[in-house]
């Protein structure tokens, strides 16, 4: 699935192995593709997310709304990630809550109460060649891991370090870890 608007986009591949279905959010103007997994045992919500550095507080409010919509519709284990091009956020090691690193904007506001609001989790900590992390992994699950790509599959953008998510078991008592790269 893919949806682009405006000079970035999202692309979300998962193996036919797992079924998976297509969630309609309420606003179909962001550039978000959200998805379920599910499995006789639980089900994964997956939501990809580009929000373009030029994008208004306006944006960034609309993408918390739909957080929070999520949360309302669906309890399952949820990962939401992508380039949210906020470089001022950053995630406190010891309890892997968002914090707000500089000079915080009301883009950065927004987001950080929406996560702690959510009950949230930050996870990446792979910075760029600026030392900013613009790619955030946030989960309401704390069993997430992750950890830099080794081998990429294209080409590696410098301000987007590739990185692999690992979580816990989800689908088949023969998938123990979930791997997703980011490019």
């Amino acid at each position: 699935c893919w949806v682009c608007l405006v000079g970035g986009g999202v692309l979300l591949a998962i193996h036919k192995r797992f079924p998976s279905h297509l969630i309609t959010l309420s606003d179909p103007n962001l550039e978000t593709l959200t998805v379920t997994i599910k499995s006789p045992k639980s089900k994964l919500i997956l939501v990809t997310i580009y929000i373009s550095s030029n994008s208004s507080t306006k944006i960034y409010n609309r993408h918390c709304s739909e957080f929070e919509y999520l949360r309302l519709i669906f309890s399952d284990h949820t990962i939401i990630f992508g380039d949210f091009n906020l470089p001022s956020l950053y995630r406190h090691n010891s309890n892997r809550h968002a914090i707000i690193s500089g000079p915080s904007s009301l883009k950065s506001v927004a987001l950080t109460n929406t996560i702690v609001y959510e009950q949230l989790f930050l996870f990446n900590t792979i910075r760029n060649y600026k030392n900013n992390i613009l790619d955030l992994i946030l989960s309401n699950s704390k069993n997430v891991e992750v950890s830099k790509c080794s081998i990429p599959l294209v080409n590696v953008d410098p301000a987007h370090p590739p990185f692999y998510i690992s979580g816990p078991y989800y689908l088949s008592s023969q998938t123990h870890t979930k791997h997703t790269q980011h490019m």
